[in-house]
């Protein structure tokens, strides 16, 4: 349809809410102002003290920079 999709993620940061997972990308360390994030097959993962955060592009259209600069708008 050309439309760039994404889905996000907000979790509260307690040990119940974390997970894991795997990837056959390489893991790229990235700043989210001021946290370490880490981008992988298409997705952002981010945690601050209040909360963990994923972002992940669904389709091409959305780039890992554009990804990043979303992650950083969020306040």
């Amino acid at each position: 349809s050309g439309e760039n999709v994404i889905y996000m993620q907000q979790r509260m940061a307690c040990e119940e809410a974390g997970y894991e997972t795997g990837t056959t990308d390489k893991i790229i360390e990235v700043d989210i102002n001021g946290v370490k994030g880490l981008m992988y097959d298409d997705s952002l993962h981010w945690e601050t003290e209040d909360a963990i955060y994923s972002i992940t592009s669904m389709n091409e259209g959305v780039t890992r920079e554009e990804m990043i600069k979303i992650a950083q708008s969020i306040k």
